[in-house]
């Protein structure tokens, strides 16, 4: 979620996050994340869940 490429892979929904959390969806460029070429794993533990800090349960604050 906060990959400089990830915008290739989910659609961050700001307007479903609660903006106290806003910030763990701050995406960091490649000179500051290094994938290591790995490809984005939508299965990974450090991927949110699709409903992660979302101002409510129908609301989802990321798509794929």
């Amino acid at each position: 979620h906060s990959r400089s490429d990830r915008d290739d892979y989910i659609r961050v929904n700001y307007e479903n996050i609660n903006p106290k959390f806003a910030y763990a969806f701050n995406k960091y460029g490649p000179d500051t994340v290094n994938s290591f070429g790995v490809p984005y794993d939508y299965g990974s533990i450090m991927h949110y869940s699709a409903y992660a800090f979302s101002t409510g349960s129908s609301k989802p604050s990321i798509t794929t």
